[in-house]
């Protein structure tokens, strides 16, 4: 991802939460992000440069630059397909964080987890 694909991420997502913010009586200590694949890979992102992020769930695939981390300061629920192309690098990503995350696994490919999960 270039650097001002970032950069214009960072900018959709920094007006995003601020208008959340400004509509709804959100917790700010309770927003979540979420994405599949390299929704997943952004949602990440966005969360290891925004303190305020609580959360992720990160379907499909891992960190942008696909290195597992010791620790974060946000909760991680990943998810998995068990002929994922990405399901090596989610193994690994639970295998590596210590902080708070949980890695399901389900029958099936590259694709949304099923409603049970």
């Amino acid at each position: 991802m270039s650097d001002s694909v970032r950069a214009d991420s960072w900018r959709a997502a920094t007006a995003l939460l601020a208008d959340i913010g400004q509509r709804w009586p959100a917790d700010a200590r309770r927003v979540y992000l979420t994405g599949h694949s390299g929704g997943a890979r952004l949602a990440l992102q966005i969360a290891l440069a925004t303190p305020a992020i609580a959360g992720v769930i990160a379907s499909s695939a891992g960190f942008p630059d696909s290195q597992p981390r010791d620790t974060v300061s946000f909760a991680i629920f990943g998810t998995a397909g068990t002929e994922d192309f990405n399901h090596v690098e989610m193994r690994l990503l639970d295998r590596a964080l210590e902080s708070p995350h949980r890695l399901a696994v389900f029958e099936g490919g590259h694709v949304l987890p099923p409603p049970d999960v």
